[in-house]
Parts: C-alpha cells; structure tokens; sequence
C-alpha cells in the first residue's frame, strides 16, 4: 500500500540540492552565448516579403486537409470554424487556409492568430519561421513581453487572448488593416469567455475557427457567440477518422472504477444529500452548465432566501469535489499502474493527468520518494522550470510528468506510450483533449508503430460516471477501443459489460405514443422548467404566470398535488417530473396541449373591451387574454370576523372600511361586494388569499391554471389612515 504524503515537505536539504543542481547547469552553459529576450527579430534583415506565401513547407497535405480548405475557400460568408481531433494538424490546416487565401484571393492579407497561452503563441511562431518563406521580421507578437502590431514588413500577428482583448481592437483601427484582415481563433472555445469574447469585436473580412471541442457540453456551438462570430462547424474530423486512416496510432482505453472508503462514501452522500435539497429549493431556473454556475455565484451574493442557499451549494459542491479528487484509492492505483506498465515496457513514457494542484504536487512527490523519474507541471511553476522540465521530458531524461489540466491544451509534448487520467471534471471536451495529447503517431527503434494506451480513474457510484451519460464513447473512440473494469485495489480489475452509465436517448427518437402516464421516461431529465401551485397556477422559470396552463392542472393534479417543479421538453411538449423513484429518475405524465397558450397570445382584448366584457361578467369567469400590467394586490383576505380585507402597517395590520365607517359610502360598497365575491370565489373551491389588480381596477385570482375574474373595483377601497408596511 503507498501512503498518500500530506504535504511536500521543502527543507534545507532539498533547498542546498537544488542550488547545487542550478549551478551545475550554469557551469555547463558559461561556454554557450545563449540569450533569451523578449524583442523581435532585428529589423536590417535584407530579405524581402515573398509576393505569394508558402506558409506550409514541403508538407503534402492528406485529402481531407484539401477538403477542408475548400469547405472554407467555398463559403461566400468567408469564415467558418474546423473542428479537428487533437494532434490531427490544426496549426497546418489555419496555415494552409491562409496561404491559399494570400495566394488566390487577398495578396495584401493581413492574419491575425489569437491563442489562449504563450505557449500556444511560440508553438505558432517556431511553425511559422521553420515552415514559412516570410522572413522573420513579417511574424509578429503580442503578449508574453512581445508588442508588436502591422507596422512595417508584419504580415502575420500573433497574439495572446489576455493581450488581444485590450490592444487589438486599437492596432487593427490604427493598422487601417481590417479589410484585408483574417482573424484565426486557435482553441477557439477559449474565446467564450466574457473578457475574451471582445477579440470577436475587432473589424475584420475574414473569420476562422480551430479547436479539437469547439461546442459547450450543453449547447450547440452555432448558436453560441464564438459560432456566429467565427461561422459554424463547417468540417469535422474525428478522433475515430483519424483512426481509421492510420493517423494516430492503435490505441486503448482502460476505465477503472474505484470504491470510495466507508468514510468517504458517507462524507459523499451526506454533501450531495444536501445538494440537492438546498437546489430543490432554490427558484427554477432554465440555465445550465457554467450558465447556471455563474447565476448561482451572483445569487450568493444577494440577500433574502435564495443567497444563502446559493452560496451553500457552491460550497458543498466545492467539498464534494475536493472528498472525489482527494480519494485515496486514486493515488495507490497510480502506483500499481506504474509499476505494472513499467514491468512490461521499461522505457515507457507517461503522462499523468489531474484536475487540481494540490494533487499534482502530492502525486510528484509521492512517485519522487518511490524512485520514479519524475517531472511535475501546472501554472504555479515558474515558465522556465516548465520549459526545462518538458525538455528533460523530451531527452527521455525524465519518464513521468504530472499534469495539472494546464497541460491538456497547448504544449507541444512528445508521444507516450501510457495516459493515467486520475481524476478530471466531466467535460467530454477535457477528457477528448486529454486523449489528443497521449494518442500521437509514433515508432519504436526498430520502426514498428507504437500502440498508446489511456487509463481513466473514475470513482463508482458518484458523479464521476456523468461523464458516461452525455456521450457514447463507443462512437468517440471505437467499441473496441474501450474495456470497462471495477478495480477494488485488493485483487485484478474486474472486466465490466460496459460503461457504468449510458447516453439517454434525444427527444428525437422518443415516440411518445409508446409512453402511458406514469411510465419512466427514458431521455435525459430535459426542457423549459415549470412549476404548478396548490391551486393549479403555472409559472415558467422566470417566474411569470401563464396565462392559460391548458391540460396541465389535470395532468399534473395526481403527480404534484401539493406543488412543485416540472419539465416540459421543447420538441414534443412532453411533461416530466423528477421521480428518484422511478428506474430511470424521470417520470412521463403526457403532453402539453399548449394551442389555448398559442390561441391567446394572438387574441388579446384591450382595455375598453375588457371593461365591456366585466359588465357580464360574474365571479369565477375566466379572465380574457390581454396585455394590460397586473400587479398584486397589497391587502390579503382574512377568514375571521367572518371574513374581512386586511392590510399590513409599520404597527401591526388594519381592515378595509365597509358601509359602516367609510368616508366615502361608494368605497364602502366596493369593499363589501369584494368580501362577497371573495367568498363566492371560496364556494366554487378556489381557496386563494392573495389577489391582483389591474389598471382598469379588476381583481383577479388565480386558480384551476388560470386567471379568473373576481370583481370590479369602481371606486377602491379605504382603509384608516395609519402608517402602512
């Protein structure tokens, strides 16, 4: 058994051997003039920006890199956004897209390449000046301490998302470049972000898009504002295409899932326990994802009910995920996957992936103290001691590198022959992007292909396996590709039928002709949120009443007598309650007949119809569509003294003044005929307290779903004069 390190302990003796280490390097580089700045190339260069670009090299490109190209070259829009398997060649595809644009469209082109990391940014820049026939000085950068813009002989312009999103609007204007301009957003997801979205902004002719995952895992990139900035997806290539056509090698993927110790699985249950009950609680929302994340962060900051539970989810959330990452089968099943990879193959290369640092650095130190050689990597390491550490990794110097996920996108790493992913969120996007660094073509001595294999750790039972419902892995990676185990670290991993959990169907495919009242709904827990009062009354996630709930209160009267929250799915207006009872969690209690809704959206009455309509019109009738505000009444009715209007004050609450004591007797006839259709109202079963009003002085109530009429108040009501609350 390998015990977890508390901490990384740093003492004089660590501190002495790495001043050692440092000033041996030192020693052995006083012979190299090696200079490492942050200026740009020397602008006396004598070589000449070439009239036609060949920014590709001798590079042949494969059919569907040509196929690709001619996606683009095609759109009239002149944008679009490629969305290629890591590994797959993106840098050539942005390079070739802009050399065929210079070559055959815009000879005075202008590019600029927006990436999320200096990293990303010197990747570009030595495929640039290795590759391209552009001299040195036509390559320009922005970020990192580079300040660069199209000044001069710069054709192409790299430039950092945290740089861009202030400086690049100014460079482009001053520039007078726009219109002969091509923005390309590598790992264009990045640029979803509220900060980084302003890159969209700046003025340009010509758009292109390149990531491995561009979309959101719940929302279509089309729709998102990257999408309709950068174009839509207009070409896919696949990690099982890829495959296919022997771009990256055979490859494997083992899931093992690990138990939770008796404490943790009560620490874990206890947490989500509460999760869910404070979320029951909070008021519907139609958000998701980092959507409903964010409102949940600016909720917590506010007052009232909701701010507190709010912001004891986040936390709870927060500890749940630390108890998941922190568990300790993960750290020992390292360790036996180490040791049983390198027993087979000596000289295998690892990469270790985690989601947090903390671990990062428990798991380095933990593999140092066994023997390992190891190199560790996340963004609280300085930029040089990362750079060093993934060139040792290069020179087979170093054989294991922990990763924090700041390594999933961005560095140019070599193949390896083993990925351990210990612990990652549940974004399909990271686990893809993961896989991407690890499956890389590559030989042994002897010439023969590499085979890679991935080993995910996930933890049974918990939130863990999602990942496993919102895609079918099968499709993403092949069927054969993937094995499935439960591993309890005592005996062999168990071979396992399958995923621990698989994708619900779409709406699409669901005929709800085959589902009765009451059946479990085999789709995802999906579509607008609702909720239903102990009176029928329907409010939508914005709080807002419908005006006509249709079937619903009949429909619902059995599942939700006492109230609470439903969904209705968006294609075919099916109901669908949350049901933990049922075997899939879902329950199907029929469909929305919504044409009353649609009906009275189109025939509303104004306000001197309506005032015409009440003429006849007696407690109890439904209230006409109609587009006049409405606002709740600030008195409530009381059943005692035999039935009475109260309003509240600073001192305690006063009642409404009748015939007997109102100054004004008309007012005092209001308030008698309110008392009596109130009371009317309560006979046809329609028990409600609290009212509304409209500009034309109506009282409305709502019951059965819908608004219905209580009385006309002529002339209002009068109450003593006293200091109102």
């Amino acid at each position: 058994m390998t015990n977890k390190p508390s901490q990384a302990k740093w003492g004089p003796e660590q501190q002495l051997e790495l001043q050692q280490l440092l000033t041996i390097e030192s020693c052995s580089q006083s012979s190299q003039e090696v200079a490492m700045t942050a200026s740009e190339p020397s602008c006396h260069e004598t070589s000449l920006v070439p009239r036609k670009w060949c920014l590709t090299g001798d590079i042949k490109l494969y059919d569907w890199q040509k196929q690709c190209i001619d996606s683009w070259a095609r759109r009239q829009e002149r944008n679009g956004t490629v969305k290629v398997v890591t590994g797959g060649g993106k840098t050539l595809l942005g390079l070739a897209i802009a050399e065929r644009l210079q070559n055959a469209r815009e000879p005075n082109l202008r590019v600029v390449i927006a990436v999320p990391t200096i990293v990303l940014l010197n990747q570009w820049y030595e495929e640039l000046l290795e590759k391209s026939n552009l001299p040195a000085r036509s390559i320009g950068r922005l970020g990192g301490g580079y300040k660069s813009d199209f000044t001069g002989d710069v054709r192409i312009l790299l430039v950092v998302l945290a740089s861009a999103r202030t400086k690049l609007d100014a460079i482009v204007s001053s520039s007078d470049v726009a219109d002969k301009l091509l923005l390309i957003g590598d790992e264009c997801h990045h640029l979803k972000a509220s900060q980084s979205s302003r890159v969209l902004t700046i003025p340009r002719r010509y758009s292109l898009g390149l990531s491995a995952t561009p979309e959101d895992d719940d929302k279509s990139y089309n729709e998102s504002i990257v999408g309709q900035q950068l174009g839509p997806i207009i070409f896919e290539f696949s990690l099982l295409q890829a495959l296919n056509q022997g771009l990256i090698p055979e490859f494997s993927i083992e899931h093992l899932g690990l138990p939770l110790t008796n404490e943790e699985e009560q620490q874990y249950q206890r947490l989500s326990r509460q999760i869910r009950q404070d979320r029951d609680a909070l008021p519907p929302s139609t958000l998701s994802g980092g959507a409903f994340w964010g409102w949940l962060q600016r909720l917590s900051q506010k007052g009232g009910e909701s701010g507190p539970l709010a912001a004891r989810i986040l936390s709870n959330t927060a500890k749940r995920d630390e108890l998941l990452y922190g568990m300790r089968s993960r750290f020992e099943a390292v360790h036996r996957i180490l040791e049983r990879e390198l027993q087979i193959n000596p000289n295998a290369k690892v990469i270790i992936f985690h989601e947090r640092i903390e671990q990062v650095n428990e798991l380095f130190l933990s593999l140092k103290l066994s023997g390992y050689r190891v190199i560790a990597d996340h963004s609280e390491l300085p930029a040089q001691l990362r750079s060093t550490g993934l060139e040792l990794f290069r020179k087979d110097i170093a054989q294991v590198i922990v990763s924090a996920k700041t390594l999933i996108e961005g560095f140019n790493v070599p193949a390896v022959d083993l990925g351990i992913i210990v612990a990652s969120s549940s974004s399909v996007r990271q686990r893809v992007q993961t896989l991407g660094r690890v499956l890389r073509k590559h030989r042994t001595e002897s010439g023969e292909d590499k085979t890679s294999k991935m080993v995910v750790l996930y933890a049974r039972k918990t939130k863990d396996e999602e990942v496993y419902r919102k895609h079918d892995w099968a499709t993403i990676t092949g069927i054969a590709q993937n094995q499935y185990y439960h591993w309890d670290l005592a005996n062999d991993p168990v071979p396992q039928p399958g995923p621990p959990a698989q994708p619900r169907p779409k709406e699409s495919t669901i005929d709800p002709k085959f589902l009765q009242p009451g059946d479990p709904y085999p789709g995802e827990y999906a579509g607008l949120p609702f909720s239903i009062d102990t009176q029928g009354n329907v409010k939508n996630g914005e709080g807002q009443f419908l005006v006509t709930a249709g079937n619903l209160p009949e429909v619902l009267s059995k599942w939700l007598s006492r109230g609470g929250r439903f969904k209705i799915t968006q294609e075919k207006n099916m109901i669908l309650i949350w049901n933990k009872e049922s075997p899939t969690q879902v329950t199907y209690l029929g469909q929305w007949d919504s044409s009353s809704q649609e009906q009275s959206e189109v025939t509303c009455m104004d306000a001197e119809q309506l005032l015409k309509w009440s003429e006849n019109a007696i407690t109890g009738d439904v209230y006409p569509p109609n587009r006049l505000s409405i606002d709740m009444c600030p008195w409530r009715f009381s059943a005692k003294r035999g039935g009475v209007i109260v309003r509240k004050h600073a001192d305690g609450e006063c009642y409404v003044k009748t015939t007997r004591n109102a100054s004004d007797p008309n007012k005092g006839k209001d308030a008698e005929a309110l008392i009596t259709s109130i009371k009317a109202l309560h006979g046809l079963g329609i028990k409600v307290t609290k009212f509304e009003l409209n500009q034309l002085n109506h009282v409305l109530a709502r019951g059965r779903g819908q608004l219905l009429f209580v009385c006309h108040l002529k002339h209002g009501l009068e109450f003593p004069d006293v200091s109102l609350s």
